[in-house]
């Protein structure tokens, strides 16, 4: 097996999390288990700013996706105005998740690709990171929602080791054929009804985002760039960033710019990144789109702007 059907299959993994984890999740909502899971988390009444924390945390390890899912997951029976909560945590899980390697998939491609130091990586992405976070705080100050957690049943022991095995696997980088059938078809098996709470739209979108760049990849198609932040940033707001990184990698030797124009180009529209199209499918409430159009359009001002200085 070649080394990018190897890394296709890692990729992978972060699907197989969040598959997993979201049959877990309504397990837990059935039995109401959710409510503790939620408080030894996020505390007994968490604001804006504080899910925007933990977000941004496991945005760093899990990558993007997985942790917004994650946290979203434990907001579903407690927020009245949903919105209020998933688009700084969106914010969040894309601006915070963006300083690590690990962070989301366009990060990985790149820090592989160029052979970056990591701690180059983390000193190159902090400040274009810090303007990007700057308007979700300001929101989540401004339209803080509280999340109240009750009390509830512990999860089951099953349930937990479940979610362990799926996150060690992520972090480990390994394969997800050598995981997923096995921890996921036993659950199926002890939990078939939690399987079938599953969001498999979700699940197709993230599939799709991991297989798309490795068709693109294989295409035999690498003409120079001279502005390679440009360029990234407005081909990601049409194809997604991940798609982006990939085309664009063999186009131009500057990864610093490569990596701030598909950072910065995660923000815009719903396509720009998959996490977006997540978050709007969790908030459906009046008004999240006014506000999504704001907290995105200012994300992508002030990144474009920090980039533009440090240059």
């Amino acid at each position: 097996m070649g080394g990018e059907e190897v890394s296709v299959w890692v990729d992978l993994n972060a699907v197989g999390f969040v598959a997993v984890q979201s049959a877990v999740t309504a397990e837990w909502i059935r039995t109401g288990a959710i409510h503790r899971v939620r408080k030894a988390i996020l505390g007994e009444k968490a604001g804006t700013v504080r899910v925007m924390l933990v977000t941004g945390l496991l945005s760093m390890f899990l990558t993007n996706d997985a942790a917004l899912i994650t946290v979203l997951s434990l907001l579903a029976p407690g927020a009245c105005r949903p919105h209020r909560v998933v688009l700084p945590a969106l914010v969040s899980a894309n601006s915070v998740g963006a300083l690590t390697p690990l962070g989301n998939p366009q990060n990985a491609i790149i820090y592989s690709h160029y052979r970056v130091d990591p701690v180059d990586f983390f000193v190159t992405q902090l400040p274009t990171c810090a303007a990007l976070l700057a308007p979700g705080l300001l929101y989540a100050w401004a339209r803080d929602e509280r999340i109240e957690s009750s009390s509830g049943p512990t999860p089951d022991i099953l349930d937990v080791a479940v979610v362990i095995a799926a996150a060690g696997c992520l972090l480990a980088h390994v394969p997800v054929y050598l995981w997923f059938p096995a921890v996921f078809g036993c659950y199926a098996v002890l939990r078939p009804h939690a399987v079938r709470e599953v969001d498999w739209v979700v699940i197709g979108l993230l599939t799709v985002g991991v297989l798309v760049p490795s068709v693109i990849g294989s295409l035999d198609w690498n003409p120079r760039v001279d502005d390679p932040f440009v360029w990234s940033v407005l081909l990601s707001q049409a194809v997604s960033n991940v798609p982006t990184t990939v085309l664009m990698a063999p186009m131009t030797d500057d990864w610093r710019d490569l990596l701030h124009g598909v950072t910065v180009g995660g923000y815009g529209t719903p396509v720009a990144s998959v996490a977006n199209l997540i978050a709007l499918r969790a908030a459906g409430s009046r008004g999240v789109l006014r506000d999504y159009a704001v907290l995105q359009g200012s994300c992508l001002m002030l990144g474009a702007l920090s980039h533009y200085a440090l240059s």
